[in-house]
């Protein structure tokens, strides 16, 4: 995605697409990070909690399910004993009965036992 700063000083009679009006005026802008840029508006977008922008975006992306974003630059995968929904901004501890080997949770194995924040299954002695 990209912005334009200003085209108050294109001819308004021309029918040119907003990035050909940008172009006459020079003013093309790469989109920055934490923000999303619909072709020729003059202003980003902020990108909306749980979802990333990592610059350049046309729409934000959504973080995920094994991933959670604190903020709109940032995207980092879910690491092992955590578990990240859609939309997260911060990791979740697993929860018991179940392991998270990947930032997702799986019902724990009969013969096993997982509790709260397991990474693996531990087998029952």
């Amino acid at each position: 995605g990209y912005f334009c700063l200003s085209t108050l000083f294109v001819n308004q009679n021309l029918t040119l697409t907003p990035l050909e009006k940008c172009m006459l005026t020079r003013s093309v802008n790469p989109c920055p990070a934490g923000f999303f840029c619909v072709g020729g508006e003059q202003q980003p977008k902020a990108c909306p909690i749980g979802s990333s922008c990592m610059g350049g975006e046309k729409a934000p992306q959504q973080c995920g399910g094994g991933y959670y974003c604190p903020v709109s630059s940032l995207r980092y995968r879910c690491g092992p004993g955590y578990v990240c929904w859609m939309r997260s901004h911060a990791p979740n501890t697993c929860p018991g009965g179940f392991y998270c080997p990947e930032g997702r949770a799986v019902p724990c194995p009969e013969g096993h036992f997982c509790p709260s924040g397991s990474a693996r299954p531990v087998p029952c002695a």
